[in-house]
């Protein structure tokens, strides 16, 4: 078969010429063989014959299927046809396969976003498939005064515009004029066992609201309980090295500058302010050449999510919360890394939780634990706490099994201080999961554990009820 192709152009010459010639050539070479091999025994003359015997049907079912699909062409537009005989499309997500500032890749009703199957980062489309790419304010490339567009896939990494053939461009040479903007909004409903607001967090496309992620978000205390999306093997092909944007608040908080409020001077004042010594906050938070300070630690990831215009999505400042740093880039970003990669190997899909418990303590002046908090009200109540615990729960819904991995927020503590002072808050199960690569007793870069949900759920009630069959291992 792969002879009669190489043999058959696609041009509009008649196929009947073509086979006719192609059968000739295959006919002659095989009567050379038998030719050849007369004088051998009657064994290998049988033996030849009957290959030949095979290779005229198979002739006859390829020439058949040749015709058949050289006449299923897909037309595109009266001047512009596409083989399905074509190359498929590719659109790598890293290495300079996407035009910046990128569009939104969408499928053809805009409604989802068009991601890569594994971990290779390469979105494979059909010749003649159509997607949608959306711009807020429009695309610098094309000229068009279009917010979204339609691109159908030619070859390779080439697109029909609009189905105008004059406008067939390279997919890295689309891009917008700006990046297209994300939105966080409350959607009206409840969560946290009704002490948190949901606020999603998405994009809005010819008012159609395309979610990301959910936050769960206390505002009395100005924390979040915890957030939630979906991750798939595909998230481990995320865009590399995409830039980190500014992080944004507005129209959350109160109004409070929070990006002001976790600046190293202002947290190392208010633990100064709250243990009585600036002596024990120069101990406790030091400058940031050092991994000594509280982070903004994301809650979902900025590389939880594959193309850069998610990751920037991910910039909210209800998305993080108070994190030491040395956990931020130790054990909890293995645990972050060690998930996506564990999904992709293991070609599966989770429901992802990612939250924060209690309130972290330090001793004061006088050997009393205070909880430490970033801001105060004007009635001296404590807002924007820095949690005990950071946690994330995997479900896959297709078993109904889950798993909880929790890291200690709490670098100044020992072991023995970290059980004592109920940081260790359901049975561990560590000992039971080989795919992540931590160091789960490592002070500095967190203590780290694993536990069931339904333990998990029994001590932290802000958490949803899941409907659990087993232990995700």
């Amino acid at each position: 078969i792969y002879y009669l192709y190489s043999q058959i152009s696609f041009s509009d010459t008649s196929i009947s010429d073509e086979c006719q010639l192609c059968w000739h050539s295959i006919h002659s070479q095989v009567k050379n063989v038998i030719k050849t091999s007369s004088g051998t025994s009657a064994s290998q003359s049988y033996y030849v014959r009957e290959v030949w015997s095979i290779m005229r049907v198979v002739l006859f079912v390829s020439v058949l299927l040749h015709w058949q699909l050289s006449s299923a062409r897909i037309p595109i537009n009266d001047h512009h046809v596409i083989s399905p005989l074509m190359e498929p499309c590719e659109i790598r997500i890293s290495g300079g396969g996407l035009g910046e500032p990128q569009p939104l890749i969408l499928n053809s009703g805009a409604t989802e976003f068009i991601e890569p199957k594994d971990a290779n980062g390469i979105i494979r489309l059909n010749p003649g498939d159509d997607i949608s790419l959306f711009c807020t304010t429009g695309f610098q490339s094309p000229s068009t005064t279009n917010d979204i567009i339609r691109a159908t896939c030619t070859t390779g990494t080439i697109f029909i515009i609009d189905g105008n053939k004059g406008n067939e461009m390279t997919f890295s040479n689309i891009f917008c004029k700006s990046y297209p903007y994300h939105t966080a909004r409350k959607s009206g409903k409840t969560c946290g066992n009704g002490a948190g607001v949901d606020i999603e967090v998405g994009f809005i496309v010819k008012e159609r609201f395309i979610e990301l992620f959910h936050i769960c978000h206390d505002d009395i205390m100005e924390s979040t309980m915890y957030v939630t999306h979906s991750m798939s093997p595909g998230n481990e092909g995320y865009q590399r090295s995409f830039p980190r944007p500014s992080w944004l608040s507005s129209g959350f908080f109160g109004g409070k500058n929070v990006d002001n409020i976790y600046t190293n001077v202002r947290q190392n004042a208010r633990v100064a302010e709250i243990l009585g010594s600036q002596e024990l906050a120069d101990k406790y938070i030091k400058p940031t050449t050092t991994s000594t300070y509280l982070a903004r630690g994301h809650m979902a990831a900025k590389v939880d999510f594959i193309f850069g215009s998610q990751q920037r999505a991910t910039f909210w400042l209800m998305n993080v919360a108070p994190q030491w740093q040395s956990f931020n880039v130790g054990n909890w970003e293995r645990v972050e890394s060690s998930t996506r990669k564990m999904a992709s190997q293991r070609n599966t899909h989770f429901d992802v939780y990612t939250g924060t418990y209690g309130v972290m303590t330090l001793p004061d002046i006088n050997g009393q634990h205070q909880e430490i908090y970033l801001y105060f009200d004007e009635n001296n109540n404590g807002q924007i706490p820095v949690p005990k615990i950071y946690y994330r729960v995997l479900y896959e819904k297709s078993t109904k099994r889950g798993i909880v991995l929790i890291g200690v927020n709490n670098i100044h503590i020992t072991a023995e201080e970290a059980e004592e002072q109920n940081y260790i808050i359901c049975e561990d199960v560590s000992d039971k999961i080989n795919w992540i690569n931590w160091e789960r007793n490592d002070q500095i870069l967190g203590y780290s554990y694993a536990c069931e949900v339904e333990e998990f759920t029994k001590v932290v009630e802000h958490f949803p009820k899941l409907e659990i069959s087993g232990l995700y291992v």
